[in-house]
Parts: C-alpha cells; structure tokens; sequence
C-alpha cells in the first residue's frame, strides 16, 4: 500500500500556493501583449521576482537605506519590501505600454529605432523606481532626524545599485542578438535593386495590400482589405502552365484555410511561396512549421526557428560563411520571427514582431525594416530585367561566393 506524504512526516503542496503560483504565471502571459510572447526564461524570471525577489531585494535596501540615512533598520525593511513589492507589480503592467509610448515618438516600433527606445526605457524603469519607492522611503524614515535632502540622496543612491541588479538579472534571461549582432541600415543600401521582383504586404492596420521593391523603393497601394484576422497570409496562385493569358493572382488565407479575399496582380509570373487552391488542404500543416521558402531551392542557405511557448522567439539563418541567430526579447519587448522568404541574391525577408517587415543580408549581418506590415509574399515578373541598369543600390559581394 503506497504510504502517503503525511505518513512519512512530508508536508503535502499546499494548493493554495499552488494556485499563487499558477496565478502568477498567468498574469504575467496576460499582461505581455498577445503577439509578442515572452519566452520562458523570462517568465520565471519574472515569477521568482514577484514572489520571492521582491522580499530579499527588499530587506537589502531597507539595510542600505537605514546606513545611509541613519532611519531604524527593522521599519526601513518592512517599508522597503513593500515598496519593491508594489513597485514590481506596477512595472509589469506599466513598462510594455510605456515601452509602445516611447516607441510612438520614433513612429511605432521599428527594428531601425530599438536600440534608442530601450536606451530610454531604462532611463524611464531608473527613474520610476525612485518615484514609486521614494514614499515608502519618507514613511520609513517619518520619525527619524533624517532630512530630506539626505533621504533623496540615499534613495538616489539605493535605487541605483538595486537597478543595476534587476538589470544583471534580467540580462541573463534576455536575447538581443538582433540588435547587437547585426547593423542595421534603415536605408536598406545593402539590398540590389531588382526590377523584376515585388514584395506585396498587409498593412499593420489590416486596411489594405500594399507592394514595395526589395530595396524599399516605388511604395504603393494595391487594393483594399476587407477585416481579416491577425495571422492571415498572402498566398499566390498561378496561372496554368503556358496559359499567358491569365496573371498571378494573390489569395488572403487566414488559419483556418478560408479565402478571406482574392485579387489579380496584373503581373505575368510567380509567387514565392505559390500555393494552388487545390493545396490548401496543406497550409495548416505548412503553418505549424513555421516554414522558409525559397525563390530559388537550389541555394545554399536555409532558415531555422528556436520556438518557446508556440511562438518562434529566435531565428536562425545557415549560409556558405557560418550561421546567424536573431532574437529580441527583453522584459520591455518580445518580437516574433516568421513568415520568412530567402530570395535568390540569399537575402532574407521575415515577419518581425506585430506589424514589421525585416530583410537581412545574413553573410554581412546588415538589416533593416522593408515595410511597416506582415504577411507578405514575393512576386517574381516573367520577362523583367533581374537587376536595374542604374540601379542605385549595390550589395556588398565581398566573400561571396558566386
């Protein structure tokens, strides 16, 4: 007979901590927004400082705060935990809408505009930390001889060295690879210019189809959208073999296989990826894969995704010079990776985040923001000329191989 927990002298879990926990854990999936999941080493990241990091965060303020302002050791603990405790639960539901505030200013969030956005997010987490904390503070030292100058300085200083932890923390559980293995070029002067190809987009606010040339340039208007939900795709469907007669017309495809909306390009030639109607049985199995397509398959490069919560967080790009690894997740921002395209000059177009359109050159590391939407598919012309006479833009071929 199996002998209980209780009868060995163990104390069973308590459900009730079990439901904190669990609590917790939704919270903090509830409060990321919908399509910029965070991945998990954030999230426990982000439950062991709710919970216990808080306490012990606090205690160590509490003693530095007492030496530094000479305010009692017991009452400036006490206050300073619960000062860590609310300041903590009001970050995780104030830092990603402030992180969306400050990147309005740039124009939205861009990968060409991160690096500042998050420069300035914790500048703001810094200072918001002293004006949360700082009445707590004055609570704990409201019966001591401490002035006020005194106990500003020493919350100034307190908070500094207790943020410079959180940030060491989190760092760890953090990926900015994006940002800080590429450069990023918003002129995009890496990209050739190719007269034959089109990138055709969803607008970010699902309003319209747009088209643009690889290297950002002739932006326009192709036809109104009907509402369509956020992880709809542009798929291609061909004219038959021979059959010159009829153009490439693209199809709005949500998960679930239903045509949302259909229109003719008015362009003779293909669409990568191309799918038949009579293949849609296959594009759920397809979109579970998170694939890569190719413009041309007989290329060296390939694409891979390291997937954490359903959600492709980290893309990998294989070359003939090595591999590339792309993630951005921080406690401020998560952007997804897919929907992704390898053109024949190798470079690569992906879906960045809620609303971007990202193409890499992998071999360089120079990236930048095609479009603002997603979606996407890439339209080669029959009978165009490959590459413009005076086109504008060259890429940088050194160790290439061709």
């Amino acid at each position: 007979m199996p002998i209980s927990l209780a009868a060995r002298g163990i104390r069973e879990p308590s459900q009730s901590r079990l439901r904190v926990v669990v609590f917790l854990a939704a919270m903090l999936l509830l409060v990321s927004p919908a399509h910029a999941n965070v991945g998990t080493p954030l999230i426990w990241s982000g439950i062991l400082h709710l919970t216990v990091g808080n306490l012990f965060l606090g205690i160590a303020e509490g003693v530095a705060l007492a030496l530094l302002a000479r305010v009692r050791m017991v009452r400036s603990c006490l206050w300073m935990i619960l000062a860590n405790y609310v300041s903590a639960w009001l970050g995780l539901f104030m830092l990603r809408p402030l992180h969306a505030a400050i990147a309005e200013v740039f124009g939205g969030a861009s990968i060409n505009t991160e690096k500042q956005v998050l420069l300035l997010m914790l500048v703001a987490a810094w200072l918001g930390s002293i004006l949360v904390e700082m009445p707590f503070a004055w609570l704990a030292a409201r019966r001591s001889a401490c002035g006020a100058m005194r106990l500003v300085v020493s919350m100034v200083v307190v908070q500094s060295a207790s943020y410079l932890a959180l940030y060491a923390y989190y760092r760890t559980a953090s990926s900015l690879t994006l940002l800080t293995e590429t450069a990023i070029d918003p002129s995009l002067s890496f990209v050739p210019r190719r007269d034959d190809a089109w990138y055709y987009y969803m607008r970010a606010d699902r309003s319209a189809i747009e088209r643009v040339r690889l290297d950002g340039s002739h932006r326009e208007h192709v036809a109104p959208l009907p509402a369509t939900g956020h992880y709809a795709r542009l798929v291609g469907r061909s004219p038959s073999a021979g059959d010159r007669s009829v153009t490439l017309q693209l199809l709005v495809i949500d998960p679930d296989e239903h045509v949302v909306a259909e229109f003719a390009t008015g362009i003779e030639g293909r669409a990568v990826p191309a799918r038949l109607p009579e293949e849609l049985s296959m594009w759920q199995d397809l979109w579970s894969e998170w694939p890569a397509f190719h413009e041309d398959p007989s290329i060296d490069h390939g694409v891979d995704r390291e997937r954490d919560i359903e959600i492709p967080i980290e893309l990998v790009v294989r070359h003939p010079e090595g591999q590339l690894g792309l993630a951005l997740s921080t406690p401020f921002a998560s952007w997804y990776m897919d929907n992704t395209i390898i053109t024949r000059d190798g470079l690569v177009i992906f879906d960045l985040g809620q609303d971007q359109v990202a193409i890499l050159e992998p071999r360089t590391a120079r990236v930048g923001m095609l479009a603002r939407g997603m979606g996407g598919v890439l339209v080669i012309e029959d009978g165009a000329s490959p590459a413009s006479p005076d086109a504008s833009h060259a890429v940088d071929r050194s160790g290439s191989d061709e």
